[in-house]
């Protein structure tokens, strides 16, 4: 059987915004006129060489090329960008893809120094169209929503007409990857913008894109034959639409291809008591196609009508229209081998049904040799398209080392720079440091000079008063020694020689603090960050010196208890642990 153009075969055509007569004569008169600018000649060139595209192909081709060549003579990037951009649509249609490519990659060029967002969203939306022609889907979306994003708020009939068509390229990638919900958002949105830019053309593949994603959606659950109907239908409009503006109709090839699924889903899901409506969407597509040229849907159709022919077992009937459609295309040179290949094997198909082993022996091996040079032209352009991808490869690996070298010398220039500066607020932070640090210095020593004049005061003080409780201590043991009351003057002349104990005791501890590294008071304050008060200090120097809680409480005139709670407090100025031992940590201070 020969199979429908696939729903590719629609990307294939775009829209425009003018009808066809308008668009070349008001694009001849800009060209002919002595004022305007070089970018409104340049970007009018690319336009007449894409709206005579169905005329004549190498033609357009031509004036393509004359509109790059305009544009660089009078360096308009616009004009350049959308010339190239255009070029990459026509050498697609001349199945020129690799060309294309490398003249869309001038474009993207172009487009970087282009300022006129409209057609940087133009280039950006043909990538993504011929990325969809690749097969390279996911950069297809990328670029295409790019195009969307720089279209976003630009509201003017072409914005809305390139919104609507980038919309149905990403409805149409959606469709191949049977996701119903997607195709359908973006084939709303591609009627809504066709609405808006009132172009006829973009309104009938936006019909057309709905409908195909009703069908779609039907192939998913053929029990919902409304689906069907609603698919039916959008078609139906867009066939009407071409019916009542056919003069403004750009790219009628688009409605021979409508017309043609429309024919094939009559023939695929309806009774054959509905083929007079196949033979009618038929007719219209063949008349359109033959005006156009376009091989491919003339032979869909004949192979369809051949189909019709085989299902009531007529197939002389059958032969004779797949001769027919090898006729009508076989003096063309551009129909491709692959459309000969299917008629044949069509053919050598009808033979063997029909009993004729030596007819459809001689059909398939035409179909072999066809396919032959289908296998070799696809051999040919596969091995063109991967020294397309490794010289595209090559080139993006030489921009992306460029660009991360840029980069590192961008980093580096701001690294010497932030280098630079913090050189300058390191060294004025050493200065206020030192200058700080100086004062500090001054500060500490002037208060370990007082606390040490202090510490002298309070042990001379306490110098006397020992002294003086010696002699009260003496005069105490005189008068004790008069046996009144034995048990009484026992404990007396204990608690005496007690004190007198603590008092030689206190002649070492007084040796002991005159010899307190004088760094001691201040490291220990920096230490507990300035937090220690005088009494704190005193208790450190008794614990330096040796003393243990009951003495220091003695010295003191105070309880063992307060001791021990003043000797926690100090840990915890000083940042100490629990289990950490706190006469260990005061002894490290004293050292020269």
């Amino acid at each position: 059987m020969i199979r429908l153009l696939p729903l590719l075969y629609l990307m294939f055509h775009t829209t425009t915004i003018f009808s066809q007569h308008m668009i070349t004569d008001s694009l001849q008169s800009v060209l002919k006129r002595s004022t305007g600018s070089a970018e409104r000649k340049a970007i009018a060139m690319a336009e007449l060489a894409y709206a005579t595209v169905e005329q004549n192909l190498d033609s357009a081709i031509k004036t393509g090329n004359r509109a790059i060549q305009y544009s660089k003579q009078k360096s308009t990037e616009n004009g350049r960008a959308f010339s190239y951009a255009t070029m990459t649509y026509l050498f697609v249609r001349n199945n020129q893809v690799q060309q294309a490519t490398t003249y869309q990659d001038s474009a993207m060029m172009a487009a970087t120094r282009a300022s006129d967002q409209k057609i940087i969203a133009f280039v950006q939306m043909r990538k993504g169209w011929l990325d969809m022609i690749k097969g390279d889907h996911e950069k297809a979306i990328a670029s295409l929503l790019k195009a969307k994003n720089l279209l976003e708020k630009l509201n003017d009939p072409k914005s809305s007409s390139y919104k609507s068509m980038l919309n149905r390229y990403i409805a149409n990638i959606y469709a191949y990857g049977k996701d119903n919900h997607k195709q359908k958002e973006y084939a709303r949105e591609s009627l809504l913008m066709a609405k808006k830019s009132g172009f006829p053309d973009d309104l009938q593949m936006a019909y057309t894109t709905i409908g195909q994603n009703f069908l779609s959606s039907f192939e998913r659950d053929t029990s919902n034959r409304a689906l069907l109907d609603s698919s039916l239908h959008y078609n139906q409009m867009a066939l009407q639409l071409y019916k009542q503006a056919k003069e403004r109709i750009l790219l009628p090839s688009n409605t021979a291809t409508t017309a043609l699924n429309t024919a094939n889903v009559y023939f695929m899901y309806y009774p054959a008591s509905y083929k007079a409506n196949v033979h009618q969407y038929i007719n219209i597509a063949l008349q359109i196609a033959r005006k156009t040229n376009d091989r491919e849907v003339i032979a869909s159709c004949y192979g369809m009508l051949s189909e019709y022919s085989l299902k009531e077992n007529n197939y002389e009937e059958a032969e004779k229209y797949l001769k027919t459609g090898l006729s009508e295309i076989e003096g063309d040179a551009s129909t491709g081998n692959i459309t000969r290949s299917r008629l044949m094997q069509a053919m050598a198909n009808v033979a063997e049904k029909s009993g004729n082993s030596v007819k459809a022996l001689d059909y398939y091996k035409k179909y072999m040799d066809y396919s032959r040079k289908v296998f070799d032209t696809q051999k040919l352009t596969i091995t063109q398209q991967l020294e397309e991808q490794y010289h595209a490869k090559k080139k993006e690996d030489e921009i992306t080392r460029l660009t991360e070298w840029s980069m590192v010398n961008r980093k580096l220039n701001w690294l010497y720079f932030v280098l630079g500066t913090s050189i300058i607020i390191a060294l004025s932070l050493l200065f206020i440091s030192y200058r700080y640090k100086l004062k500090a210095s001054l500060l500490n020593q002037t208060l370990l000079q007082e606390r040490k004049k202090w510490l002298e005061k309070e042990l001379l003080t306490g110098t006397l008063q020992i002294q003086e409780k010696n002699e009260i201590l003496q005069s105490l043991r005189q008068k004790s020694l008069s046996p009144t009351d034995t048990v009484t003057t026992k404990q007396i002349d204990r608690i005496i020689d007690q004190n007198l104990r603590m008092d030689k005791k206190l002649e070492t501890h007084q040796r002991s603090i005159a010899s307190i590294h004088p760094d001691f008071f201040s490291a220990l304050q920096n230490r507990a960050n300035n937090s220690l008060t005088p009494l704190d200090i005193k208790y450190c120097s008794y614990i330096l010196i040796g003393l243990d809680n009951k003495e220091i409480a003695v010295r003191l005139n105070i309880e063992p208890k307060s001791i021990r709670m003043a000797r926690y407090r100090i840990k915890k100025k000083l940042g100490l642990d629990k289990d950490e031992n706190l006469f260990q940590v005061i002894t490290s201070f004293d050292r020269p």
